[in-house]
């Protein structure tokens, strides 16, 4: 039988920020944890976290004393290179991290790892300061003559000051295993070498909406036999959408239903035109209370991007036709022909702050509103 090990990849911690859900600001201690219980269960040789273990603006000595307790719990070997987010070095010589805990520096580094399953080696580089122009990926090189495994906080494709570098550069590095850090949405860059950016391990607002946690990945015989994503967070940020045309309000919820898991904080978006509009327009907020109860998870906001029930008419149906052609327009000559008029010019700011969703939602929705208003007229 050859040899075998395994090792978890995290990255994006972030702990000590803010999670912006009443009553959930433990979230993000609660995903670390379920994290070591996964390493643990796994019988996992080592844990990788690729930078931003902190959050710059909220570090605290009680964030830190928790990571290096939740490590000792581990009790492998952890490597850990730190990104923009962690350059600093707050506590570090009143609360140290426990023996098993190696932070790679900011010049490249490499050790080797000793499990039962054979030996690793793991080569890293951390940010030297919060804004780190240097393309970190092209400091760092494999052996050639183990598995290795790069542990580097960086971004692919990238912004400036931010360790920026080529995805292609990412072969012929001698590197099997690129462990990334950095882009909290989840994905898997390359096969050949494996290069993975796990995510963040929970989400904190709307923007970072989905499953998070960590990668468990296993090692035979020198190369990845499986890489595997496992689910941590307390709880996901959803964005749910529905469509209310020719549809009742328990229609809705079914469809919101099958996107939905309980205890999500979610946001819905209503687009289309019926009888549901004039409801969804009066109470917004009572609506949003309402899917919350059915659908048995928090909803924060319930954007209404519909429309009234359309009445059949020449006139109506040739606004609708003129609305469908506007809509159809680049966003840059709607504002146009909106500035135009001299009444809507002090809305200019409120226009251009909104999202195109939103901003297109609005259009198709004041021409529902003048179709519906016109209905049946010759």
């Amino acid at each position: 039988m050859g040899s075998t090990f395994k090792f978890v990849h995290c990255a994006d911690l972030h702990l000590g920020s803010a999670v912006h859900a009443k009553g959930r600001e433990g979230a993000l201690l609660e995903s670390l944890s379920r994290i070591v219980d996964l390493a643990v269960r796994e019988r996992a040789d080592a844990m990788l976290v690729s930078g931003d273990v902190y959050d710059s603006s909220a570090a605290s000595p009680s964030v830190r004393h928790a990571l290096a307790a939740e490590m000792s719990r581990f009790g492998g070997r952890v490597m850990i290179a730190r990104g923009n987010h962690d350059s600093a070095a707050p506590w570090d010589g009143s609360i140290p991290y426990p023996p098993n805990v190696h932070e790679f520096p900011a010049e490249p580094e490499s050790i080797v790892v000793d499990t039962p399953g054979g030996q690793f080696e793991a080569v890293g580089v951390s940010f030297q300061s919060q804004h780190d122009g240097r393309d970190l990926v092209s400091m760092l090189r494999g052996r050639g003559d183990m598995f290795t495994v790069a542990c580097v906080h960086c971004d692919a494709g990238g912004s400036a000051g931010y360790a920026p570098f080529d995805p292609a550069s990412l072969a012929g590095r001698g590197v099997d295993y690129w462990a990334l850090g950095h882009i909290h949405k989840r994905q898997v860059v390359s096969r050949d070498p494996w290069a993975v950016y796990p995510g963040n391990i929970q989400g904190r607002d709307m923007g970072e909406t989905g499953e998070k946690g960590a990668y468990i990945v296993t090692v035979t015989d020198g190369r990845v036999s499986d890489a595997r994503f496992v689910p941590t967070q307390s709880f996901c940020f959803r964005e749910l959408r529905a469509d209310i045309t020719g549809r009742t309000l328990q229609d809705v919820e079914s469809e919101l239903r099958a996107q939905a898991s309980k205890g999500d904080i979610a946001r819905v978006t209503l687009s289309g035109a019926g009888v549901l509009d004039g409801m969804l327009r009066r109470d917004p907020a009572d609506a949003a209370r309402a899917l919350g109860r059915a659908l048995g998870c928090t909803v924060q906001e319930v954007r209404v991007l519909t429309g009234p029930e359309r009445s059949p008419g020449p006139v109506a149906d040739e606004v609708a036709s003129k609305a469908e052609e506007m809509a159809a327009l680049p966003r840059q000559r709607i504002m146009e022909i909106l500035m135009a008029k001299t009444m809507l010019k002090p809305y200019r700011a409120y226009f251009e702050s909104l999202p195109d969703e939103e901003f297109y939602g609005m259009v198709r929705g004041a021409a529902g509103l003048a179709a519906s208003a016109l209905g049946g007229r010759r």
